[in-house]
């Protein structure tokens, strides 16, 4: 019996009738025994009809209910000792799931590479852990590791009221049950589309309201001076991108919050925006230094 016999792959899938096929020939080809299960969450296009001409597939539809809900609804079917999450727009290489399944280790979790550079811990060295406080400044997309199914059910899943940023959420309390992340050099993860394109920007104020709730559901989780110092940082960067983004009622929640945590360590941005911040409040400083830029551009 092949390894992959002990694997999960769970794919939530909304509206992606172009690309789920590909996505499926991609898992087949890499790991012909693992178990396969497809959550439609209430596509509206051909998707569903394409998931049912499929054999050998666990395939539920539910009402539209978010990537999160579906993707708990597959780890409740889930049946093998690990599970991979797999969105419906992306693939998986040949070999990824064997060299996963060859660095997993009894209370370690493998988190491999993906082809784009921006996913993930890029620039670790193979075979580095990856420090706890770390996951609360970078995102570690599920797609890149192989998760204990146990573990997974004993953190009760992934928290379904966020929509942005559930997978480093999740990440943070598996590792605060004392899973360890090692980061392996096996690329793992083909991601379908630029990342940049990922998240929805028609409408940036509901973006940024729903990466509060992210940062509000992180900040309940810190233990440490470190873990205050990195969702600190991450809060200051988002303030910054608030601030481009005309948002100031975001942007001052952000900082706000990245001082309570971290206080003048959260700063970050070029030498001449730490110059701003001392003269102005962090919002007025972005928007006086883009006036710099326009001008001296123009």
């Amino acid at each position: 019996m092949e390894q992959s016999a002990d694997i999960s792959f769970v794919v939530p899938c909304y509206n992606r009738a172009d690309s789920i096929e590909q996505t499926i020939s991609s898992i087949r080809s890499d790991a012909p025994d693992a178990e396969f299960i497809i959550v439609d969450d209430g596509s509206t296009d051909k998707s569903w009809q394409i998931i049912q001409r499929y054999r050998n597939i666990i395939a539920v539809r539910t009402d539209n209910r978010g990537v999160s809900s579906a993707r708990n609804t597959g780890i409740g079917l889930a049946t093998r000792k690990y599970v991979r999450f797999i969105d419906s727009d992306d693939a998986v290489p040949a070999g990824s799931s064997h060299a996963l399944l060859s660095a997993a280790k009894e209370g370690e979790v493998p988190v491999g590479r993906a082809n784009d550079r921006s996913y993930g811990f890029p620039i670790l060295a193979a075979d580095t852990i990856i420090p706890p406080y770390l996951l609360f400044r970078h995102t570690l997309p599920l797609g890149l590791s192989l998760i204990p199914r146990a573990s997974l059910i004993e953190v009760n899943g992934l928290n379904e009221s966020l929509r942005i940023g559930e997978d480093q959420e999740l990440s943070v309390r598996l590792a605060q049950t004392g899973i360890v992340f090692r980061q392996i050099e096996s690329e793992v993860y083909l991601v379908g589309h630029a990342s940049s394109n990922r998240l929805t920007r028609d409408n940036q104020a509901r973006v940024f309201d729903s990466i509060i709730d992210t940062i509000s559901a992180l900040n309940k989780l810190t233990r440490s001076q470190d873990d205050m110092l990195m969702l600190g940082q991450a809060c200051w960067a988002l303030g910054r991108e608030a601030s481009r983004n005309l948002l100031p009622d975001q942007a001052s929640y952000l900082f706000s919050t990245a001082k309570k945590l971290a206080e003048k360590k959260a700063m970050c941005g070029p030498m001449p925006l730490l110059f701003l911040y001392r003269i102005f409040d962090p919002y007025k400083a972005e928007l006086f230094l883009e006036k710099i830029k326009k001008a001296i551009w123009s």
